[in-house]
């Protein structure tokens, strides 16, 4: 545009950028490979890498199997071809998303090679223009496509497939043709403005639209008539009781043998059967690839029975008629839709469960009540003169609207009203009328006239208008003499206020602030992620296991939410509790640990649990080596002289009796034993204090359970 206004230096400017861009253009067609010939092969009479093999009609399905030109060492080529049209591999991973696009679940892998080679990307958009010019309802039938078998100069068989693909966005049709094998593009052309022509080798998105016609169709019923066909041609299949061939027929050299094929030969054609087999319903098991070409199709000879439920059970479109609410409705995409038509999800559904088709039909025989079917459920009918109602309620007058959606909504709102109804309805909008004109007229109406004197005594003064002040910021407001009397708050200086909640004991840090209280430890506040260490993760249950077993001896709700203390003056004790839980919230075993955890006893002597068995400190090890030394010495008076002359025994042995003293050194061991729990129960709290942390410190106690610990 604007040629015409530039300079010559701008014209020659422009010139040489175009150059440099089709340079770069042209450097880059040696990286694509397909098509592999230029478009002008397709108009010769005869080309000079390929040769037509036979003319098929695509309206007679899978006929031309049966055609006398088509001989035995023809066979496995032509089977390996329309097998690859039906070969999807939806598990392959061919991207680095996490999950892989949906296109690549519904497309071959002959058209995802041709697509992938005929572009410098990975070919997804002609790939997904393919499925929607599909599903697009002015695209003809591959019915009506023009159709040949050629043999490329390799020996490879592909076909020559040509036909008519509508724009997407305008009424224009174009003409498409290309020429394809099961693993190569070889020649295409199409009469779109991006198509390919003359010398060119463009592959555009029609083109590949055009061989995806004909692989819905071998999803549909078109890979079952082949194979039916093919039973008839093999040596030694039965059709109607009979084994080919029969002794009176006199076509035997029609008749393709299974010994003529070589054993690669003889493993594709076992190949492309089970492909084919699979799109047209078959569920496939190891009994079945363990099976040979001829009781291959036998057994789908004699089962078709299973792919007519298969059919039955495929999703039919509803009748327009008894639709339901929009709002109830889904709208698939192009790929969802065509995953329903292959029966993709139906298939690995069946793999999965290993349950055939018709042993799936016979379960649902036997229970009715939950068999899907295809009539849709009775709706309730509109109630258009709620929706009248409901629009009028927000002030909007359908009826004056052009809509022709509307005005029908209206006129059927009026017919399910009765004479007497509608007349009600009409008064009501008088009224409506009346209000407005009441409401207009009392805004314009004016002031009670004045007498004649008052209009003579009343004089009018002109006054100028005075400008308007500047706004001045306004001085702080004073305080007034009752609010400076009043005195300032005062902060309350005493300790935050701590209950002892242990029993019956009632203490307080007011009433005895000379005694320490201990805080029961809270639930944890940060949440479990999948990246949480584990350290973390075993610190976070051993906070929970703390505060349940504590709020359990203190006999309070499990699921208790409040801060509560617990004073010195009560003893305490280890106990070895077991926690089980998820390392990760998305694993699916668990694991359970022994957390060795401080807590107050209970509060009942019945249900007191006996003390640990621990050795204690050194000083709890002195005492407990002089208590067993006294009992002895009590036991046997014969000890007492040779334990009279350690000095550790030097008690007054002469005022006190041995039971005595073994009572004091019990009192002084239960009081140690309470002192260390104490200090285990204080120590569980640097848990709260370590919350804000982006590491929390882990129980030395919870480590060694949890295997963290040297």
């Amino acid at each position: 545009e604007h040629v015409n206004e530039c300079s010559v230096e701008e014209v020659n400017d422009l010139y040489e950028q175009r150059e440099v861009a089709t340079a770069r253009i042209t450097g880059k067609t040696s990286q694509v490979p397909f098509p592999l010939y230029p478009t002008e092969e397709l108009d010769k009479p005869q080309s000079d890498h390929w040769t037509p093999l036979i003319d098929i009609n695509l309206k007679e399905g899978g006929s031309f199997i049966g055609d006398p030109d088509l001989k035995s060492e023809h066979a496995p080529k032509v089977l390996e071809f329309f097998a690859s049209l039906v070969d999807i591999q939806s598990s392959k991973k061919r991207t680095d998303h996490k999950v892989e696009p949906a296109i690549y679940k519904v497309m071959p892998e002959t058209c995802i090679e041709i697509a992938s080679k005929s572009r410098l990307d990975s070919g997804y958009r002609v790939m997904c223009r393919a499925v929607r010019h599909n599903l697009d309802s002015k695209c003809p039938p591959v019915d009506e496509s023009s159709c040949e078998l050629v043999i490329d100069s390799k020996g490879e068989i592909g076909i020559r497939l040509g036909g008519k693909i509508p724009a997407s966005m305008k009424k224009n049709v174009y003409d498409t043709e290309l020429v394809c094998t099961a693993t190569e593009l070889l020649c295409c052309k199409c009469g779109c403005q991006s198509g390919s022509q003359d010398k060119q080798r463009i592959l555009c998105v029609h083109i590949l639209a055009e061989l995806y016609k004909l692989v819905r169709c071998m999803f549909g019923h078109r890979s079952e008539h082949i194979l039916l066909y093919l039973v008839s041609r093999v040596v030694g299949c039965t059709v109607d009781g009979v084994v080919n061939p029969a002794p009176s027929d006199n076509d035997e050299d029609w008749m393709w043998r299974v010994s003529d094929w070589s054993d690669d030969e003889y493993a594709s054609v076992k190949r492309s059967i089970i492909k084919m087999m699979s799109a047209a319903g078959e569920v496939i098991s190891d009994s079945t690839l363990n099976r040979s070409i001829v009781e291959l199709l036998d057994k789908f000879h004699t089962c078709t029975e299973q792919r007519k439920e298969w059919a039955q059970r495929c999703k039919v479109p509803p009748d327009p008629a008894q639709l339901g609410p929009i709002s109830g409705m889904s709208f698939d995409s192009a790929v969802k839709q065509t995953q329903v038509a292959f029966k993709i999800d139906k298939v690995s559904e069946a793999l999965k469960s290993d349950t055939p088709p018709s042993a799936q039909s016979n379960e649902s025989k036997a229970a009715p009540e939950s068999e899907p079917t295809n009539e849709a459920s009775p709706t309730e009918p509109v109630n258009y003169l709620k929706i009248l109602f409901l629009v009028n309620a927000f002030g909007y007058d359908m009826s004056t609207s052009t809509s022709v959606g509307q005005r029908l909504i209206v006129e059927r709102a009026k017919k399910e009203m009765g004479a007497d109804f509608q007349a009600a309805i009409q008064a009501n909008d008088a009224a409506k009328i009346d209000i407005k004109n009441l409401v207009e007229a009392s805004k314009s109406r004016s002031k009670a006239p004045k007498s004649e004197s008052q209009k003579n005594n009343l004089q009018v003064k002109k006054t100028t208008r005075k400008p308007k002040p500047k706004s001045v910021s306004k001085p702080p407001r004073k305080m007034t003499r009752s609010e400076s009397k009043k005195p300032p708050k005062k902060k309350d200086s005493r300790a935050h206020f701590k209950r002892c909640k242990y029993g019956n004991c009632g203490k307080t840090n007011r009433s005895n602030p000379e005694l320490e209280f201990l805080k029961v430890p809270c639930w944890p506040v940060k949440q479990l992620k999948d990246t949480t260490p584990i350290e973390a993760v075993t610190n976070h249950y051993g906070k929970v296991i703390v505060r349940e077993e504590t709020l359990r001896r203190l006999s309070l709700p499990r699921t208790d939410m409040g801060t509560h203390y617990i004073c010195e003056d009560h003893q305490f004790v280890t106990v070895k509790k077991s926690k089980t839980f998820r390392l990760r919230p998305t694993d699916r075993g668990t694991i359970t640990l022994d957390y060795n955890i401080t807590v107050p006893t209970k509060q009942t002597e019945e249900r007191t649990l006996p003390s640990t068995t621990t050795k204690g400190l050194g000083s709890d090890r002195k005492i407990n080596r002089l208590l067993h030394e006294l009992k002895s010495s009590i036991a046997d008076p014969a000890l007492s002289a040779v334990s009279g002359n350690d000095p550790s025994l030097s008690l007054d042995t002469d005022e006190e009796t041995p039971e005595k003293k073994v009572s004091a050194l019990e009192t002084e061991n239960e009081h140690l034993r309470s002192e260390v729990a104490t200090q285990n129960f204080g120590r569980m709290q640097d848990w709260e204090v370590a919350e804000g942390n982006e590491r929390n410190p882990i129980n030395p106690v919870n480590a060694v359970a949890a295997g963290l610990g040297a």
